[in-house]
């Protein structure tokens, strides 16, 4: 009899402990968040400005096969901020030129490496832009 009483004790001892860890800390066994999180993220994204709209421009006016070129990418956001983002953009689709990053400045380089035409797909904050150029033969 004495050995289901400890084990009584014992059960007894382990089911008070989860217990109070339940009381003490709810969110370690909380798999979803409450309400009051989830409106308390949408809000920080809300007052987040978004990006609108992209806008490329090219240093000089023509640019020449075997040339390097700089190239400035300005975001503009939903907040009328501005941004240079020339050297955080993500390339997706390109041809006729390299994109050459310039960390620290607000331009990078793009050195054609044919003549013709040149494109790239520039991604940043959500927004995709296609930017065409004419590529010159060599001067």
């Amino acid at each position: 009899m004495e050995g289901l009483d400890i084990l009584k004790k014992s059960l007894l001892s382990t089911i008070a402990v989860l217990t109070l860890c339940v009381v003490a800390s709810p969110s370690v066994f909380a798999a979803e968040a409450s309400p009051s999180t989830v409106q308390l993220e949408s809000k920080v994204q809300a007052d987040q400005a978004q990006v609108t709209e992209l806008v490329v421009e090219l240093g000089e006016r023509k640019v020449y096969y075997g040339d390097r070129t700089d190239i400035y990418i300005q975001a503009h956001f939903s907040d009328g901020t501005t941004k240079w983002v020339s050297n955080d953009v993500t390339i997706g689709k390109s041809g006729g030129a390299y994109y050459d990053k310039q960390p620290g400045s607000k331009y990078a380089w793009i050195e054609p490496y044919r003549s013709g035409e040149g494109y790239f797909e520039f991604k940043y904050g959500g927004i995709t832009k296609e930017f065409w150029f004419d590529i010159y033969p060599k001067k």
